[in-house]
């Protein structure tokens, strides 16, 4: 499988993290999307590896930006030996387990966008259980489609829909909701795969604002939502 992860200023984790990743042998190629991370670029030469592939942005760009650097780059030069790929985020909150079992179910569902559920409990950091809760309950409420963890950084996506992604403008955290609303529009089954909730220091390290980028997602999330219903 080939597996995707943007990355902007890591945390100290993320070359142990990366070495775990480059031996498992069901894992063909890593495509890592430096996006424009305030550290000296020496940093990402200590995770070099024959299995990744390193582009980078000279400026942070947004989530959605360095997604679709990596989406066009695997479109271009892998999709016709893959039937899809997998992105995960760097803040250690995936474990290599649940990427794993997440890359095994899709093998069996390749033409199925398959995200990685998390259990929303009151017990998590506050602003992961606002923001997720709410937007969650909201998505299911437009769309009829019931989801644990809307947002999720670990996917699995088919190639089929992977065009139709290079063709979003939105460049932040909104990128990943509107991906489960085109996925819908094109009849593209979604399907979740229980993981497991991982934190690391109440997820100090994210750079998700629970406000600000809430009411942007939700926005996309209507805005979406009504662009189909007109047209």
């Amino acid at each position: 499988m080939i597996l995707l992860i943007p990355v902007y200023n890591p945390e100290s984790g993320f070359k142990q993290f990366i070495t775990e990743l480059t031996v498992q042998n069901f894992i063909s190629k890593i495509i890592l999307v430096n996006d424009g991370s305030i550290i000296n670029t020496d940093y990402f030469n200590e995770v070099k590896h024959e299995k990744i592939i390193f582009l980078e942005h000279e400026i942070n760009k947004g989530k959605g930006s360095a997604l679709k650097t990596g989406f066009k780059y695997y479109v271009e030069n892998l999709s016709e030996d893959y039937t899809g790929l997998i992105t995960a985020d760097a803040d250690g909150q995936h474990l290599i387990e649940d990427i794993l079992a997440l890359g095994e179910m899709f093998s069996k569902n390749s033409n199925e966008l398959i995200i990685g559920a998390r259990e929303l409990k009151s017990s998590i950091p506050f602003r992961s259980y606002f923001g997720n809760s709410i937007i969650s309950f909201m998505f299911g409420f437009l769309y009829s489609v019931k989801l644990k963890d809307t947002q999720t950084g670990l996917r699995a996506i088919p190639n089929k829909l992977l065009n139709e992604l290079l063709k979003i403008n939105n460049v932040g955290y909104d990128f990943e909701m509107i991906m489960l609303c085109r996925a819908i529009r094109l009849g593209v089954d979604i399907k979740e795969c229980q993981i497991k909730t991982v934190y690391l220091g109440k997820n100090e390290s994210s750079h998700f604002n629970p406000i600000l980028d809430s009411f942007k997602i939700i926005w996309a999330m209507f805005k979406q939502y009504f662009t189909a219903t007109s047209s």
